[in-house]
């Protein structure tokens, strides 16, 4: 397998880590979004997913008082909220 070398001077060098800088981090930031994980409320299966549980658990801490807003027939949850009930449980 034969290669090739290209020499670099110091402005290029950094011209070319910043550009693969701002695509690593567009790209991350695109993933993150895709993800969903910049979202503030999340429906009930995202949730349930976040917390790492099952939508049947996720229901039975709504019954124990974890916070959830309901529009329009759609269950919301607030993931700051969640956090904060979650952690009220910690022992």
């Amino acid at each position: 397998m034969s290669g090739f070398q290209v020499m670099l001077n110091e402005t290029q060098t950094k011209e070319l880590q910043r550009y693969i800088f701002e695509l690593t981090n567009e790209a991350v930031q695109q993933a993150i979004h895709n993800a969903g994980t910049d979202k503030e409320f999340l429906n009930q299966k995202e949730m349930a997913s976040w917390v790492g549980v099952s939508s049947t658990t996720l229901r039975s801490y709504v019954n124990e008082g974890m916070p959830m807003i309901v529009i329009g027939g759609r269950n919301l949850y607030s993931k700051k909220e969640v956090s904060k009930f979650l952690l009220s449980k910690q022992k």
